[in-house]
Protein backbone atom coordinates (compact mmCIF):
# COMPACT_ATOMS: atom_id res chain seq x y z
CA UNK A 1 0.00 0.00 0.00
CA UNK A 2 0.89 3.28 -1.03
CA UNK A 3 2.68 5.70 2.24
CA UNK A 4 0.12 8.16 1.63
CA UNK A 5 -2.85 5.27 1.45
CA UNK A 6 -1.79 4.12 4.71
CA UNK A 7 -1.35 7.42 6.00
CA UNK A 8 -5.23 8.17 4.84
CA UNK A 9 -6.09 4.55 6.27
CA UNK A 10 -4.39 5.51 9.93
CA UNK A 11 -6.10 9.09 10.41
CA UNK A 12 -9.39 7.08 9.12
CA UNK A 13 -9.28 4.59 11.99
CA UNK A 14 -8.10 7.20 14.38
CA UNK A 15 -10.86 10.03 13.60
CA UNK A 16 -13.59 6.51 13.94
CA UNK A 17 -12.10 5.76 17.31
CA UNK A 18 -11.30 9.13 18.94
CA UNK A 19 -13.93 10.82 16.87
CA UNK A 20 -16.50 10.76 19.68
CA UNK A 21 -16.11 14.30 20.13
CA UNK A 22 -15.37 17.57 17.59
CA UNK A 23 -12.58 20.05 17.48
CA UNK A 24 -14.11 22.83 16.48
CA UNK A 25 -10.60 24.89 14.67
CA UNK A 26 -12.23 28.34 15.53
CA UNK A 27 -12.36 27.69 19.27
CA UNK A 28 -8.63 25.86 19.72
CA UNK A 29 -6.88 29.34 20.13
CA UNK A 30 -4.08 30.68 22.33
CA UNK A 31 -5.62 30.57 25.92
CA UNK A 32 -3.86 30.09 29.15
CA UNK A 33 -6.04 28.66 31.81
CA UNK A 34 -8.21 25.55 31.21
CA UNK A 35 -12.05 26.18 31.81
CA UNK A 36 -15.20 24.23 32.65
CA UNK A 37 -18.52 25.42 32.45
CA UNK A 38 -19.78 23.19 34.91
CA UNK A 39 -16.60 23.11 37.19
CA UNK A 40 -15.47 19.34 37.60
CA UNK A 41 -17.05 15.92 37.18
CA UNK A 42 -20.63 16.43 38.00
CA UNK A 43 -22.71 13.80 35.72
CA UNK A 44 -25.98 15.16 36.16
CA UNK A 45 -24.95 18.65 34.52
CA UNK A 46 -23.61 19.13 31.16
CA UNK A 47 -20.88 21.14 30.63
CA UNK A 48 -17.63 22.06 28.04
CA UNK A 49 -14.52 22.56 28.58
CA UNK A 50 -11.78 24.60 26.81
CA UNK A 51 -8.00 23.23 27.39
CA UNK A 52 -5.36 21.37 25.92
CA UNK A 53 -6.59 17.39 25.50
CA UNK A 54 -3.66 14.88 25.71
CA UNK A 55 -0.39 16.24 24.01
CA UNK A 56 -1.75 19.19 21.99
CA UNK A 57 0.01 22.22 21.72
CA UNK A 58 -3.20 24.09 21.42
CA UNK A 59 -6.27 24.47 23.62
CA UNK A 60 -9.85 22.98 21.75
CA UNK A 61 -13.60 23.21 23.22
CA UNK A 62 -15.20 19.83 24.37
CA UNK A 63 -19.24 19.33 25.56
CA UNK A 64 -20.24 16.28 27.87
CA UNK A 65 -22.32 13.69 26.01
CA UNK A 66 -24.16 10.52 26.19
CA UNK A 67 -22.05 7.20 24.82
CA UNK A 68 -23.52 3.69 24.30
CA UNK A 69 -20.85 1.12 25.78
CA UNK A 70 -22.15 -2.04 24.31
CA UNK A 71 -19.26 -2.63 22.33
CA UNK A 72 -16.51 -1.89 24.61
CA UNK A 73 -14.01 -1.30 21.54
CA UNK A 74 -16.40 0.78 20.02
CA UNK A 75 -18.69 3.59 22.48
CA UNK A 76 -20.77 5.14 19.94
CA UNK A 77 -21.80 8.74 20.72
CA UNK A 78 -25.74 8.58 21.11
CA UNK A 79 -28.09 11.71 22.01
CA UNK A 80 -29.61 9.50 24.83
CA UNK A 81 -29.32 5.75 25.90
CA UNK A 82 -30.76 4.07 28.89
CA UNK A 83 -29.73 0.32 30.49
CA UNK A 84 -26.07 -1.26 31.73
CA UNK A 85 -24.23 0.02 28.78
CA UNK A 86 -25.30 3.73 29.47
CA UNK A 87 -22.21 6.21 30.11
CA UNK A 88 -21.97 10.64 30.41
CA UNK A 89 -18.45 11.01 28.75
CA UNK A 90 -17.86 14.11 31.13
CA UNK A 91 -14.91 15.95 30.37
CA UNK A 92 -12.86 17.93 32.82
CA UNK A 93 -9.75 19.95 33.64
CA UNK A 94 -7.06 18.48 35.41
CA UNK A 95 -4.97 21.14 35.91
CA UNK A 96 -4.94 25.13 34.65
CA UNK A 97 -4.15 24.17 31.45
CA UNK A 98 -4.90 20.32 30.18
CA UNK A 99 -8.46 18.76 30.37
CA UNK A 100 -9.61 15.01 30.45
CA UNK A 101 -12.25 12.92 29.78
CA UNK A 102 -14.01 10.52 32.51
CA UNK A 103 -16.46 8.02 31.99
CA UNK A 104 -19.78 7.75 34.42
CA UNK A 105 -21.88 4.91 34.31
CA UNK A 106 -25.78 6.23 34.00
CA UNK A 107 -28.01 3.55 35.74
CA UNK A 108 -31.12 5.36 34.92
CA UNK A 109 -29.84 6.75 31.41
CA UNK A 110 -28.51 10.26 30.25
CA UNK A 111 -30.00 12.38 27.64
CA UNK A 112 -27.97 15.00 25.89
CA UNK A 113 -24.75 14.91 28.35
CA UNK A 114 -26.61 14.44 31.56
CA UNK A 115 -27.12 11.80 33.27
CA UNK A 116 -30.70 11.37 34.40
CA UNK A 117 -31.87 11.03 37.81
CA UNK A 118 -33.72 7.97 39.54
CA UNK A 119 -37.06 9.92 38.82
CA UNK A 120 -36.44 10.88 35.41
CA UNK A 121 -35.83 7.23 33.71
CA UNK A 122 -38.77 8.12 31.13
CA UNK A 123 -37.28 11.39 29.86
CA UNK A 124 -35.21 9.31 27.44
CA UNK A 125 -37.52 9.47 25.21
CA UNK A 126 -39.14 12.79 26.04
CA UNK A 127 -38.81 16.04 25.47
CA UNK A 128 -36.68 18.16 28.00
CA UNK A 129 -38.44 19.87 30.72
CA UNK A 130 -37.84 22.37 33.23
CA UNK A 131 -38.36 19.66 35.37
CA UNK A 132 -36.02 17.67 34.38
CA UNK A 133 -33.66 20.48 34.24
CA UNK A 134 -34.24 21.27 37.35
CA UNK A 135 -33.92 17.73 38.80
CA UNK A 136 -30.54 16.91 37.10
CA UNK A 137 -29.26 20.59 38.56
CA UNK A 138 -30.46 19.36 41.81
CA UNK A 139 -28.76 15.90 41.92
CA UNK A 140 -25.57 17.92 40.71
CA UNK A 141 -25.71 20.01 43.83
CA UNK A 142 -26.35 17.21 46.29
CA UNK A 143 -23.10 15.70 44.77
CA UNK A 144 -21.29 18.95 45.68
CA UNK A 145 -22.66 19.00 49.26
CA UNK A 146 -21.82 16.00 49.84
CA UNK A 147 -17.51 16.37 47.92
CA UNK A 148 -17.62 19.96 50.22
CA UNK A 149 -18.47 17.52 53.89
CA UNK A 150 -16.01 14.81 52.85
CA UNK A 151 -13.18 17.72 52.02
CA UNK A 152 -14.33 19.42 55.35
CA UNK A 153 -14.01 16.16 57.16
CA UNK A 154 -10.76 15.31 55.47
CA UNK A 155 -9.01 18.69 55.84
CA UNK A 156 -10.57 20.29 59.14
CA UNK A 157 -11.37 17.69 61.24
CA UNK A 158 -8.82 15.34 59.85
CA UNK A 159 -11.07 11.88 59.45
Amino acid sequence: MPRYKTILFTLTILAILGGAFIINPSTAKAQAVCTDSDNGDFPYTVGTVTGRFGSQSYFSTWTDFCSDASDPQNWKTVSSCNGPDCYQREHVCNNNINASRLSFNCPNGCKDGVCLSLSKVEAVSTKSTAYEKISNSLASISMMISRLIEAFKQDILGR
